[in-house]
């Protein structure tokens, strides 16, 4: 493995043992993400669900009239 590695959020050159894994993301950038990302994309999408929804709601109720 090289001396050194990009880090893929922050595209700078960090010694090789400044990551915590193999994503290519280094221990800082890492630690400065939400501890669980996965909740802040389902808070995403369920505003976009809601939207389709209302986008939908509102067609269905105009091709009725």
């Amino acid at each position: 493995m090289s001396k050194y590695r990009i880090c893929s959020s922050c595209n700078k050159k960090k010694s090789a043992e400044r990551y915590e894994s193999d994503n290519g993301i280094c221990r800082r950038c890492t630690q400065s993400m939400p501890k669980d990302s996965r909740e802040v994309n389902v808070k995403d999408l369920l505003i976009a669900l809601e939207r389709i929804n209302v986008t939908l709601s509102l067609l269905v109720t105009q091709k009725a009239f």
